[in-house]
């Protein structure tokens, strides 16, 4: 763990390692490879974090408008003379939201 917080090698692993890495970093073949998979690995993130956000819009778009058929829903049960207890019920509203319709 030392070694990889601190970057030396402090017995005969991990010299043995730090060598290997070394070799490794200076290889151009190895390090070509390693770009394109960089870019890769990049362009998935960046599909993956846009598929996210696109469901994530989907399902806030669904609450509002859920939301918003029930404030629709309470205004025409206010207007049918439904009790405040009775609309929030139906709805799903709370009586708090309710009475603010009601202007109460």
């Amino acid at each position: 763990m030392s070694y990889l917080l601190n970057k030396e090698p402090t017995d005969d692993f991990t010299r043995t390692l730090d060598g290997l890495v070394n070799t490794i970093k200076s290889n151009k073949q190895f390090r070509k490879g390693y770009d394109s998979m960089g870019a890769v690995w990049y362009m998935d993130a960046k599909r993956e974090g846009k598929l996210e956000g696109i469901s994530i819009g989907k399902q806030q778009g669904i609450s509002i408008g859920a939301f918003q058929k029930a404030m629709e829903d309470a205004k025409n049960f206010l207007s049918m003379g439904l009790s405040i207890e009775q609309i929030a019920k139906g709805t799903g509203l709370s009586i708090t939201e309710v009475q603010k319709l009601a202007g109460k």
